[in-house]
């Protein structure tokens, strides 16, 4: 399936009825944000500041690489979070059921360089990655808070 061909609250729709559907099929679900974020800093910083670079651009390579979480509106991620040196695609999901508050943000570090555009098919599979990572996370949760 290409980027341009999926509905994000489709595929959350369908996992989580393959794997809680006898537990969520009772209650009440509002997804109130479904975020998708290509943080493509690092990628940029090594094209700006790599092998050609300059003494001025040396001293800014790091500029900007250590922002505070509530710096960024979205797409955040902390050295922590990620376990390539690649670009990594964050999913962000806030939804409630019967009116508790669940909230996942899953960073997913791919395993190489990926271009970013709906033509590359390296960009569909990271995004993929990045959504089955994030659901599977959420489903969890769910899954423990659903048994208390």
């Amino acid at each position: 399936m290409a980027i341009r061909e999926f509905d994000r609250i489709t595929l959350l729709r369908d996992d989580l009825n393959a794997s809680l559907h006898d537990q969520l099929a009772t209650k009440q679900l509002i997804v109130t944000h479904y975020g998708i974020y290509w943080n493509r800093a690092q990628a940029l910083r090594n094209l700006t500041y790599g092998p050609m670079a300059n003494p001025v651009s040396a001293v800014m390579s790091g500029m900007g690489t250590h922002c505070k979480r509530e710096e960024i509106q979205a797409g955040w991620f902390g050295p922590d979070d990620v376990t390539t040196p690649y670009s990594p695609v964050i999913v962000e999901i806030t939804m409630t059921v019967d009116g508790k508050r669940h909230q996942i943000r899953s960073v997913y570090s791919p395993p190489k360089e990926v271009s970013f555009g709906l033509q590359f098919p390296d960009a569909s599979a990271a995004i993929f990655a990045a959504i089955k990572k994030a659901t599977d996370e959420l489903i969890a949760e769910l899954a423990n808070d659903l048994k208390s």
